[in-house]
């Protein structure tokens, strides 16, 4: 299910609104990140509005090692219910921040009338998504078929996101590498379509 992350990766102004922020990443596998310049910032979290802790060095190109990934939806994707379609969901309330501690048990079938609008706040992988809907947000396996031709839904825009890297070693304070173009970049996703490249 990776052709359904299309990475609209933004670098948002440190005063843009976020929408959503989740731990992890979009997707399945392991992004490999590489840094394309000499110098990078690294913040005490995963905000630009954090302290910048160290101004890190490297070679470049090198990909670098990373402990967690952090996830802020700078603007919503769309998805619109073609026909009268029951889904299974899971519901998590009226919230802004998934952790990964929320419960996945019993689940719940919600039913999303045709013309219906969702917002699209993360893909997870294998075809389940985040949405929000008259604000609830749950998750649910709409995705799984979006690019089909029978898709209950239709996907008119895509989120838009600022990804974070917890770039620091072993038992270390975090140290937060933003993603940005020319700068830090999702090179590729481990095991899918990667290249062997050694870590620097």
């Amino acid at each position: 299910m990776i052709g359904l992350i299309v990475l609209a990766i933004q670098v948002a102004s440190p005063t843009t609104k976020v929408d959503f922020t989740a731990v992890g990443m979009p997707g399945e596998g392991r992004p490999v990140i590489e840094i394309k310049v000499s110098t990078v910032r690294l913040f005490s979290a995963p905000s630009q509005e954090s302290d910048v802790i160290e101004l890190m060095e490297v070679k470049p190109p090198a990909v670098v090692e990373w402990r967690t990934g952090f996830t802020r939806t700078i603007r919503p994707g769309t998805l619109e219910i073609r026909s009268n379609t029951l889904a299974k969901t899971y519901e998590f309330g009226d919230i802004a921040h998934l952790s990964g501690a929320e419960s996945w048990k019993n689940p719940v079938e919600v039913l999303f009338h045709q013309g219906a609008r969702l917002e699209y706040l993360l893909y997870l992988g294998e075809g389940t998504c985040v949405l929000r809907y008259q604000g609830m947000v749950m998750a649910t396996d709409l995705c799984a078929s979006l690019f089909d031709s029978d898709s209950p839904a239709e996907l008119l825009s895509q989120p838009e996101y600022e990804l974070w890297f917890d770039v620091a070693a072993g038992d270390a304070p975090a140290k937060w590498l933003m993603l940005g173009p020319g700068i830090a970049e999702w090179s590729c996703t481990q095991p899918y379509n990667c290249e062997e490249k050694p870590a620097r």
